[in-house]
Order: C-alpha cells, then sequence, then structure tokens
C-alpha cells in the first residue's frame, strides 16, 4: 500500500521521521482550520472611575480595556456640555432632580439625552455582547408607566450594524432599580468594534422619544462583553507541513 506522499517501500529512517512530522503538522493545520476562535470575557463595570464627571467633547475613559465616553446627540451641542456621571452614590449625586439606583458600585449615568459610546481601547478585538444590567433615571413620578423607557444599543463590527432594544421599567419601592438583561437572536452571536447605547422616554400613551426632551436617562453597569482572541494561523502549519515534505522530496532524490 503507498503512502500518500512517500512510498513505504524505500522509506529510510529520515523518510520515517520526515513522514512523522508531515502528518503531524498536515493534523495540526486541519485541526486549526475548524477550531473555533478562544473568547475571554471582559466585564465593563466603571468601578475605577468612582465620582467621574463626562463633558460632551472633553472627557473619556478607558475601563478594562474599553475607552468609554460619553456625548450629546443634540445639534445644538457645546463642548462642556454636562451628559454623564459615574455614581457611586446614588443617594446624594442624583437627589436634586433624578432618582438614581442605590446601589453598592459605581455605574454610569447618561443624562440629558446622551449617548454612550464604546470600544476595544487598544488592542481593537471583535467582542460579543452577551448581557448588561440597567435602569431608566427620572423623576419618581405616580403617572409613570410600566414601560418608563427604552435603551437602545446599536453595535457595528465586520458584517454590519445592528440594533437591540429593551424595555426599562417603572420605579418600584425603592424607586428605579437596576434589572438584568441578557441579548438574544443574531445581536447576541454577531462580532463587533463599537457600540452605542442610548435611551428613550416613554409617556402613559406608550410613545417613546428620544433625543428631543433631555428625559431619555439611563443607568448601565456590568456589561458583559466576550472579546476573540488570536489563535495560530492555519496557513503557518501549511507552511511547515510545505516545507517538510520539499525535505522528504530532496532526501528520496538523495537517496536515489
Amino acid at each position: 500500500m503507498q503512502d500518500d506522499f512517500i512510498s513505504t517501500a524505500v522509506q529510510s529512517p529520515l523518510h520515517r521521521v520526515l513522514s512523522r512530522y508531515i502528518k503531524a503538522a498536515l493534523a495540526g493545520s486541519l485541526a486549526l482550520a475548524i477550531l473555533p476562535a478562544a473568547h475571554a470575557d471582559t466585564t465593563i463595570d466603571f468601578n475605577n472611575l468612582a465620582g467621574a464627571v463626562m463633558y460632551h467633547g472633553e472627557t473619556s475613559y478607558v475601563n478594562n480595556g474599553f475607552y468609554i465616553e460619553n456625548f450629546s446627540n443634540s445639534g445644538d451641542a457645546q463642548a462642556g456640555d454636562y451628559v454623564g456621571m459615574i455614581v457611586d452614590d446614588g443617594a446624594s449625586q442624583c437627589a436634586q432632580s433624578l432618582q438614581c439606583p442605590i446601589v453598592n458600585t459605581p455605574y454610569l449615568a447618561a443624562v440629558n439625552d446622551s449617548v454612550m459610546y464604546a470600544r476595544r481601547d487598544q488592542d481593537h478585538q471583535s467582542f460579543l455582547i452577551k448581557s448588561f444590567q440597567a435602569a431608566f433615571l427620572g423623576p419618581v413620578d405616580p403617572t409613570n408607566p410600566s414601560v418608563t423607557g427604552l435603551l437602545k444599543i446599536q453595535a457595528s463590527g465586520a458584517s454590519g450594524t445592528q440594533t437591540a432594544t429593551f424595555n426599562l421599567g417603572g420605579p418600584g419601592a425603592n424607586g428605579f432599580e437596576f434589572a438584568n438583561y441578557s441579548t438574544s437572536g443574531a445581536f447576541s452571536t454577531t462580532l463587533f468594534s463599537e457600540f452605542y447605547v442610548y435611551g428613550y422616554a416613554c409617556n402613559a400613551g406608550g410613545s417613546c422619544t428620544a433625543f428631543n426632551s433631555d428625559r431619555g436617562q439611563f443607568a448601565i453597569d456590568n456589561i458583559l462583553t466576550s472579546a476573540v482572541s488570536a489563535v495560530p494561523e492555519p496557513s503557518s502549519w501549511m507552511m511547515l507541513g510545505a516545507g517538510l515534505l520539499g525535505l522528504a522530496a530532496a532526501a528520496r532524490r538523495r537517496k536515489a
């Protein structure tokens, strides 16, 4: 029976060694070709940014490998407009105009119809968006509807842009509180390179609007992402295999 590359009838010890290496290299390249990309989870938790204030066009931050900024989407926006902050004491920081969730860890509060923007800071890896916590920000009012606002995430990458929408509930016994959200469908399995988060304010009639009232405000925390880690290129294994084949051919010619 003939070997695919080298005749077993004339194999020298060198041929046999080369044959084993060639098979290993080609098997390795095939395995890498079908190997799924490795993922590493990273959570945007804002914990290193406690108390930081955000101004349109002036401030940005890095948290757990992500570049983050808030900006105004108003056509009249001016550099220095207040667009949010990293809340670490919701009881005092929001009491004058808003009711903020009261929790033990920092989170981002986006106000005045602002937009949160995020991308990987240095490695620019693509990533999945898997889950997050969010709440509406606003005055506690008995007329607040059960869906007080909407949260939208617009994310883009090599495959295009997708938008996911999530309902933000009204205040409970303790005011506005965080709820847990998970992405689903195509959005949850698409690799993105950047994303925007913005809010809509809804009235009792179910009409929701954004960027026209300074009421599309939200709090967000613990955005769980999964970045794609680099894996060895299958082409490098194929090049190794090709080189070994060349050595085997040269050795066979010398044997002849």
